[in-house]
């Protein structure tokens, strides 16, 4: 297992469609994963969208799986786009708070060039409401991202959903209201 993927063997191997899985491999996900993932009507149904998204084994298939062998595999997954992740891949600006960098784990190629790095900046109330017209909270983050950023939104659903995330913490940080004093 390196940090990025972990093979699970299975407790009890599963027979689908002419195809017997006795382990399961996962990697990071993919913003964009991440997104369809949250789709799902309620905790376990996201957990089994994600680890089919990220193992490439059928959801049918994931569905059949032992209760603590999706455990270990959604428990895999999980931190990486849990908001309590690590935000080392992000730079705030200490003399402007509201500016940051987000250097990427491997460059998105987009148009025969390689971007490592996004400027990141507090968004305004007109980008806000335009990526607001998300299906979903992660689909929301990757547009206002692609926004921000100046990248076309498929590129930032490709990109590692941790790195997606540390971009959500900083918007959301931002964007703050602290809490009104009585006088």
């Amino acid at each position: 297992m390196s940090d990025d993927t972990l093979t699970i063997t299975l407790k009890t191997p599963i027979a689908f469609e002419n195809q017997t899985y006795s382990e399961i491999t996962l990697r990071e996900p993919t913003a964009g994963e991440l997104a369809k993932a949250v789709r799902g009507e309620n905790p376990v149904a996201i957990g089994v969208l994600l680890v089919a998204a990220v193992s490439g084994v059928p959801e049918r298939a994931i569905n059949m799986l032992r209760g603590s062998d999706l455990n270990r595999a959604t428990g895999f997954v999980a931190p990486f786009y849990a908001r309590a992740a690590s935000d080392d891949c992000l730079v705030v600006f200490e003399d402007d708070p509201g500016q940051a960098t987000l250097t990427l784990r491997a460059p998105l190629k987009i148009d025969g060039r390689e971007i490592s790095e996004l400027k990141l900046r507090e968004p305004t109330a007109g980008e806000l409401r335009a990526a607001a017209d998300g299906d979903n909270a992660i689909e929301t983050d990757i547009r206002l991202l692609a926004i921000i950023a100046r990248v076309p939104r498929a590129a930032i659903a490709a990109m590692p959903a941790r790195e997606l995330m540390a971009a959500s913490r900083f918007f959301a940080d931002t964007t703050r209201v602290a809490p009104l004093s009585g006088s």
